[in-house]
């Protein structure tokens, strides 16, 4: 990180817990319900909260999003849905790995929604 200028004092406990000290303080996360880059398309907001002291640590995950999109590993398809990106055969421009058919589905899986494929579908 280019402008971060903190340099905390960071201990690992090297046991089964790997327990993480930052200037003295237990750094505590959730484990992650969902490994978003597991997956063809994620949506933010899914990623674990992270605490210090009891208190939430900012996050870096726009920053990423940036990095991954601008290197071509993602592209953005919308209201903070986030697919897997590949070069497309004819302008070498980041596109979706998956179709347009798979990328709604597995994000209304991801947020929860119901839905079923409509009668058009099958035309």
């Amino acid at each position: 990180m280019k402008l971060n200028t903190i340099t905390p004092a960071i201990h690992v406990v090297p046991t089964q817990t790997y327990e993480v000290f930052v200037d003295g303080q237990l750094l505590t996360c959730e484990p992650a319900q969902v490994l978003p880059m597991a997956q063809g398309i994620f949506v933010l907001g899914g990623w674990p909260s992270c605490k210090m002291g009891g208190r939430p640590l900012p996050s870096q995950s726009s920053r990423v999003l940036k990095q991954w999109m601008d290197n071509g590993k993602l592209v953005d398809v919308g209201s903070g849905t986030y697919a897997k990106a590949r070069p497309s055969s004819l302008s070498d421009q980041p596109v979706p790995r998956e179709t347009l058919e798979v990328l709604p589905a597995e994000a209304f899986d991801h947020l929860g929604l119901a839905w079923k494929l409509g009668a058009d579908a099958y035309k």
